[in-house]
């Protein structure tokens, strides 16, 4: 598994730097701290995110200054839409999840997709707008076919490490 692992991580870094040069947004992006929800980066031993095409996912996320990810099977990709603008989009798989392996039949089923634009209003400060997709449990057994909810969200995220 971790070998699969790391050659999606190589492929997807090969994706991005073949398709598109790493353009500004995606530098100002990548390997840094941002906030979350608000909350100051250093809130109980830490709370803030990380977005790398090097991260299993394309993020990972730090609560109480522990890393929280899924080790689901996931797949992602970036896109700079323009000089300020990122497409971020993330999927998540039924493998590693025994229970959700059994309800959709295949460790290859979606499980979830999310979907963020982020927007650079300045150097420190993005604005996220997600789409969550979730697999709806009730549907999806009734009639043996996988259905998603939908779910908008928007927020705002400022640079931890930021000089001022």
């Amino acid at each position: 598994m971790r070998l699969i692992s790391l050659i999606r991580n190589i492929l997807i870094i090969f994706l991005i730097s073949t398709n598109q040069s790493l353009s500004s947004p995606l530098e100002k992006l990548f390997d840094k701290k941002w906030s979350l929800g608000g909350l100051p980066c250093n809130f109980k031993g830490g709370v803030y995110n990380r977005y790398s095409p090097e991260i299993a996912g394309g993020s990972d996320f730090f609560s109480n200054g522990k890393f929280n990810n899924s080790d689901q099977l996931q797949w992602f990709r970036y896109f700079a839409l323009d000089e300020n603008t990122i497409k971020y989009e993330r999927r998540i798989y039924a493998d590693n999840n025994r229970l959700m392996v059994q309800m959709l039949g295949s460790p290859t089923a979606l499980v979830g997709k999310t979907i963020t634009k982020i927007t650079f209003i300045n150097d420190t400060k993005i604005e996220l707008e997600t789409t969550v997709h979730r697999v709806d449990l009730k549907l999806s057994n009734k009639n043996n076919l996988t259905k998603f909810n939908a779910k908008k969200s928007q927020s705002t995220s400022t640079l931890c490490d930021k000089k001022e």
